[in-house]
């Protein structure tokens, strides 16, 4: 309702959403301690087939469970083996063969509702890669938000139809990256 976005952005002027996508191991040891600890909600967007192949990197169908069930995760798709293909394939795939793209965005739906009971409607494009025909099919396909690697500010009255995020690489010191998001996002 209008009256509590109202009161939520009067609130908290310019909120953070915290995202990881793929499913690292990491999420479980050290992020949701974390979450548990300061009670903040972060988004998570899964890609079934690294959880599926049990490396060692990467949480556990156990794990991801948790993760949903601290009330504080939010669990969304990330394909299930799409992320495997470069972005060039990614794209000619999206564009040339949709349907083929979608049966494996709705394999892995199906298996984060099988698997944590979530039937997600929040999708993480793999690599940021989208174009507005690919949207709308998702879009028919019931899904309602989705995220880019656009790296941008969102504001409440845009008309994007993704998020934009900033995304921090391993290889990125934490005050660089800080640096970047400052001169990015707060000036003004």
């Amino acid at each position: 309702n209008s009256k509590e976005i109202a009161d939520f952005f009067a609130k908290y002027p310019k909120p953070i959403i915290i995202t990881f996508d793929d499913g690292y191991e990491g999420i479980y040891t050290y992020v949701l301690p974390l979450m548990k600890q300061y009670n903040f909600r972060v988004s998570f967007f899964i890609c079934g087939e690294l959880i599926d192949n049990k490396v060692n990197e990467y949480c556990t169908w156990e794990q991801i469970k948790a993760l949903n069930d601290s009330g504080l995760a939010e669990i969304g798709n990330h394909t299930y083996s799409l992320h495997n293909k470069s972005k060039e394939e990614l794209n000619a795939l999206y564009k040339a063969d949709f349907a083929t793209a979608l049966l494996d965005i709705s394999k892995n739906r199906d298996l984060l509702t099988e698997k944590t009971g979530v039937y997600s409607t929040t999708y993480s494009f793999p690599y940021g890669q989208y174009d507005p025909i690919t949207l709308a099919h998702l879009q028919t396909a019931g899904y309602r938000a989705f995220v880019s690697t656009d790296y941008r500010v969102n504001f409440i009255n845009d008309r994007k139809a993704t998020l934009g995020r900033f995304n921090r690489a391993a290889s990125i010191p934490t005050k660089d990256y800080f640096d970047m998001v400052n001169q990015m996002c707060w000036i003004g």
